[in-house]
C-alpha cells in the first residue's frame, strides 16, 4: 500500500498483528497499516487523504471488545494511545469538569481529579479503558442506577469527522453530532476530547457483602435496594456454589464466618448462588451500624452479611475478576454476551439459563449483573429497556483461542440465550462477541425506526463515504 501524502503508515507485520485483533481473540482481522497522529489537525489530514483514496478506517484506544468492533480489516486502524493528555481542568467550577484528550485512560483521570477531592459520577469497573471508548459504547458502571452512564456525563466533546472537521459539540451545540457519537461505536465521528464532569469523592466505601441462593430472593433484595436508594453502589456476580469460590469473593477476614455458615447450611445445595456486594460512599473511618438494617435478612443465603470499610481509590481501582483470570490463564478468548434485561423477566430468564449452564462453559469467567434505571439513562444510542428497572447482564465467559468447535457452541449458546432477551423486551450491549444483529435490517428493529432514521440521516452527514467502520454491521 502506497504511504499516505502526509503520514507515516506504519506495516510492521508485529503492529499489524497487534491491531488486527481484540481482547475477545475471536476475530482477528488483516489491517493495510496503522497509524498514529499525534493532534487533531494530524488527524485531520489524515481522514481527508484516507477519504480521497477510499480507505476505511477504524480508530483504537485499548481495543476492549469482543468480537472485532474496534478493528478494520483491509483498512487503516488509527492508534489513538498517544492522544493521553489532560487539557483543561474547572476543578473550581458548578459542576467541577476535567478536560481530557480521547486515549487517555481512566485511571489517569481519577489520578488528576482524586488529588483534589474529585471523581467522575460513574466509572467502570476497570480503569485501563480510554475515555473515548467507554463514551464511544456507553460506559457502565456500579454506581449507575443512580448516576446513570458515562455517555450521560459528559459536558462536551470534541470530534473529527469523515470528510475532516472538527467540531465542538454538546447539549446545545451541534446537538445531532453529540447524540450520535455518545455510544455511536464511531460511526459519525471520532472523539477526540471531552469534558467530562465531576463531583466530589468520597474517601471511604462501607461495604456490605452476602448472598441469595435463589434469582426470586436475588430479585427482590436488589429491586428494594434501588428503589431505597441508600448505597451508592451496587453489582453481583453469579458463581459457582462452593465454599472456595465464595471465599474469594469475601475479605479473609470474613473466612471463618463463611466457613461456619457453609457447615451449618441444611438446604439442598444449588450450583450456582448470587454473590451481592454493595457500597455506601463516607468521608468518615468509623463503620455504621445502622447500614445493617437496609438488609433483609430472609432474603439472603442464612443471613450471612459482612461489613468493612475501603478506600475509595482502592475500591475503584480493583482489577475487576476477568482480568484476574486474563491474568492468570494468558490470552485466552472471549465469546462474551452482554445484554440490558427487562427486570420484570429476569427471574424467569435466569432461572432458564441457570438450569442449562454449566461451570465448565464459563471457563471461569465471571457472569456480571448491575442494575440501572431506564430513568437514569438519557444517551440515545444506548438501548436499553424503555420502562422501570432493568439489569446489565454479561455472560463473560473465556475459552482456549485454539478451540474453534468449543467457540462456536459457546457463541451459539449466546446467540440463544439473546433471542430469548429479546423476546421479553431485551437489549444487546454491543461490545461483546455476540453476531447479532449485523446488518442494517436488523440494526433498524434494534434501534427502533425513530432512532434508526436518525442513524441514516447523521450518515448522511457525518459518514456518507462510510469510511468509518467497524465489525458490527450498522451499514454494510
Amino acid at each position: 500500500m502506497a504511504q499516505t501524502d502526509l503520514y507515516h503508515l506504519i506495516e510492521n507485520p508485529e503492529v499489524l498483528k497487534e491491531h488486527g485483533q481484540d481482547f475477545g481473540r475471536i476475530q482477528f482481522s488483516n489491517p493495510l497499516g496503522v497509524l498514529r497522529p499525534t493532534s487533531v489537525q494530524e488527524l485531520q489530514s489524515l481522514i481527508v487523504d484516507l477519504t480521497k483514496k477510499k480507505i476505511r478506517v477504524n480508530i483504537q484506544g485499548s481495543a476492549h471488545t469482543a468480537n472485532g468492533q474496534s478493528q478494520c480489516d483491509q483498512g487503516v486502524v488509527i492508534d489513538l494511545k498517544s492522544f493521553n493528555q489532560v487539557v483543561q481542568t474547572g476543578y473550581d467550577q458548578d459542576p467541577p469538569w476535567i478536560n481530557v484528550q480521547a486515549g487517555i485512560l481512566w485511571e489517569e483521570v481519577l489520578k488528576h481529579s482524586l488529588a483534589h477531592g474529585l471523581t467522575p459520577p460513574t466509572t467502570t469497573d476497570w480503569q485501563k479503558l480510554s475515555v473515548g471508548g467507554t463514551l464511544s459504547t456507553g460506559g457502565v458502571g456500579f454506581m449507575s442506577y443512580q448516576k446513570g452512564i458515562q455517555a450521560d456525563q459528559v459536558l462536551e466533546l470534541e470530534v473529527v469527522t469523515a470528510d475532516g472537521e472538527h467540531l465542538v459539540c454538546s447539549h446545545n451545540k451541534n446537538k445531532r453530532l453529540f447524540n450520535l457519537v455518545r455510544a455511536g461505536f464511531g460511526q459519525f465521528g471520532w472523539i477526540t476530547h471531552a469534558k467530562l464532569k465531576l463531583e466530589k469523592a468520597p474517601k471511604y466505601l462501607e461495604v456490605l457483602q452476602c448472598f441469595c441462593d435463589s434469582s426470586k430472593n436475588f430479585h427482590q433484595l436488589i429491586e428494594t435496594l434501588v428503589q431505597d436508594a441508600y448505597f451508592d453502589c451496587i453489582h453481583a456476580f453469579l458463581i459457582p456454589k462452593s465454599l472456595d469460590e465464595m471465599k474469594k469473593k469475601v475479605s479473609n477476614s470474613d473466612h471463618n464466618a463463611l466457613e461456619k455458615t457453609w457447615d451449618q447450611d441444611q438446604k439442598a445445595t444449588p450450583q450456582w448462588i448470587y454473590f451481592i456486594e454493595l457500597a455506601k460512599y463516607r468521608n468518615h473511618a468509623n463503620p455504621d451500624p445502622e447500614v445493617l438494617k437496609k438488609i433483609d435478612l430472609s432474603l439472603i443465603w442464612n443471613n450471612f452479611l459482612t461489613q468493612n470499610r475501603e478506600s475509595f481509590f482502592d475500591y475503584i481501582h480493583k482489577e475487576p475478576p476477568l482480568i484476574e483470570i486474563q491474568k492468570k490463564l494468558g490470552n485466552l478468548a472471549h465469546p462474551e454476551l452482554a445484554i440490558l434485561h427487562p427486570a420484570n423477566h429476569f427471574v424467569s430468564w435466569m432461572d432458564d439459563f441457570i438450569m442449562n449452564l454449566k461451570i465448565k462453559d464459563m471457563g471461569g469467567g465471571p457472569i456480571l449483573i448491575i442494575p440501572l434505571l431506564s430513568d437514569k439513562i438519557h444517551c440515545p444510542l444506548f438501548r436499553h429497556p424503555i420502562k422501570g428497572m432493568f439489569y446489565f447482564i454479561g455472560i463473560l465467559r473465556v475459552e482456549d483461542q485454539n478451540s474453534p468447535t468449543r467457540l462456536k457452541i459457546l457463541q451459539q449458546k449466546n446467540l440463544e440465550l439473546y433471542q430469548k432477551s429479546i423476546q421479553k423486551g431485551g437489549f444487546r450491549y454491543p461490545c461483546d462477541s455476540l453476531e447479532q444483529p449485523n446488518c442494517p435490517k436488523e440494526w433498524r428493529i434494534h434501534f427502533g425506526e425513530e432512532t434508526w432514521k436518525k442513524i441514516e440521516e447523521g450518515k448522511k452527514i457525518f459518514n456518507s463515504n462510510h469510511i468509518l467502520t467497524n465489525s458490527l454491521g450498522w451499514f454494510d
